[in-house]
């Protein structure tokens, strides 16, 4: 069985979010106001992260029992997860550029299904670790899928707000797309 500690996990962490934020940044080719979009994007992606996590445990939905012995997570780890987050949003701002609403709900139900990937999948994978441990049912993994749309919409959200319109700016298409 696989084993990742903690202290593994948040080092992985470390490196892979800001590097991927950095990549993220630089091939989306995000100006200064979308880079600030998805900085305040990935705050609320935190925030959003760290609300889930606290009803979920309340509710039996998943805790974290290796972290902190209390069954929730440490700060930096929903702070790592914001990064990550906002990273993603370039990504999905990209895609609503390209393809509209239709993009953007392509790109939210892509967060569905990582969510059961990432999080019940991993936490399958690393049970030894219990690294992330879910309750008995669908509902928890339901509600996980849940926070995954929400915290990623949110970072859109963000992008947008503070950004401007999906199809607006120097990388901004002339012409219709068809259909």
């Amino acid at each position: 069985m696989l084993t990742l500690t903690p202290q593994q996990a948040l080092l992985i962490g470390s490196i892979i979010a800001p590097l991927l934020f950095g990549l993220c940044a630089y091939f989306t080719r995000a100006n200064v106001r979308r880079i600030a979009g998805a900085v305040v994007g990935a705050a609320a992606y935190s925030a959003i992260n760290y609300a889930w996590d606290q009803v979920a445990e309340r509710l039996g939905w998943w805790s974290y029992p290796a972290w902190l012995g209390t069954g929730r997570a440490p700060l930096t780890l929903y702070f790592l997860a914001g990064v990550a987050g906002g990273a993603m949003g370039l990504i999905g701002w990209r895609i609503a550029r390209r393809w509209g609403w239709k993009g953007v709900v392509g790109y939210l139900l892509f967060w569905t299904a990582y969510a059961v990937v990432h999080d019940y999948g991993g936490s399958m994978a690393f049970a030894s670790s219990q690294l992330m441990v879910f309750g008995p049912g669908f509902l928890p993994l339901l509600a996980d899928m849940l926070w995954y749309v929400t915290g990623n919409a949110a970072v859109l959200l963000a992008i947008r707000l503070i950004g401007g319109p999906m199809r607006s700016g120097s990388l901004a298409r002339t012409t219709p797309i068809p259909g």
